[in-house]
């Protein structure tokens, strides 16, 4: 897992990312301003009990975190600078058996057009990709726990440091 620092926002399709969330205007310091001094709001998205924020919630230390479940019915906080979507075992393609997914898509969309850093994983990632106008679809096969990792295409800032091959969750 990379530190905090080194996540990365998501685009709109044909963007590339302003770079990563310590280096975007209020970026992952909890504190939001110097001037203000207000905490860092941030919405935690989780899908289902077992895929929490996990060790991301101690990476949130001094923010003013808000945990919203869009299955609950409930609106989506406001006021956020930052949010970070987690996974669960519903498919980002499975709208009907899962309503509330439209909701969550159409936050994520506001979210990005604003330029707000959002960071999806698992499902919280295809979400973020199909919303950011990537085409997201089924994998061959399920990939879950470790998998070895090749970097390929253009060079991404993101990634500044990491072997041409690597090891991930």
């Amino acid at each position: 897992v990379h530190p905090p620092s080194a996540m990365a926002p998501a685009t709109r399709k044909g963007q590339r990312a302003a770079g990563t969330l310590g280096r975007l205007g209020k970026g992952l310091d909890p504190v939001a301003s110097s001037d203000t001094r207000q905490p860092m709001r941030a919405a935690f998205v989780v899908h289902q009990d077992d895929a929490g924020p996990g060790v991301f919630a101690g990476a949130a230390c001094g923010w003013d975190v808000v945990e919203w479940r869009p299955a609950s019915g409930d609106p989506p906080p406001d006021g956020l600078d930052a949010l970070v979507t987690f996974g669960g075992g519903m498919h980002v393609d499975q709208e009907e058996e899962h309503p509330w997914l439209r909701g969550e898509k159409e936050t994520l969309h506001a979210l990005l057009d604003r330029g707000v850093p959002v960071l999806g994983l698992c499902l919280g990632a295809q979400l973020v990709a199909e919303v950011a106008g990537a085409d997201v679809g089924r994998a061959e096969r399920p990939e879950i726990g470790w998998h070895a990792v090749d970097l390929t295409g253009e060079p991404d800032p993101l990634f500044d440091g990491l072997p041409e091959r690597f090891e991930a969750f």
